[in-house]
């Protein structure tokens, strides 16, 4: 269902949680590489991909309820931050299949 946010209020709550999923994706993914060669790095790459799926299922959600103009202030304001973590974690894990 199409939502147009006649609050921005609410869209900017939004917003602010997928960043702060963001944020957490990205410190996953730094402790997944600082511990790299190390008997964690297992786990903390674990971590990492839960939070970079918790954090690209919550985005795609929101763009899924948005009306085209909202959608458009989404992707403006957190659209590229998103694609540069995911981006960042296909690197990493390709990174361990070259090794």
């Amino acid at each position: 269902m199409e939502r147009c946010y006649h609050d921005k209020p609410d869209l900017d709550k939004e917003i602010e949680a997928i960043t702060d999923l963001a944020t957490t994706a990205k410190d996953e993914m730094d402790f997944a590489m600082e511990s790299r060669n190390s008997v964690y790095y297992n786990e903390d790459k674990k971590a990492a991909h839960e939070a970079v799926e918790d954090m690209a299922q919550a985005y795609a959600g929101l763009l899924g309820r948005l009306s085209a103009a909202d959608k458009q202030v989404v992707e403006t304001r957190i659209g590229m931050k998103i694609k540069e973590i995911q981006s960042a974690y296909e690197i990493m894990t390709l990174s361990d299949i070259e090794d």
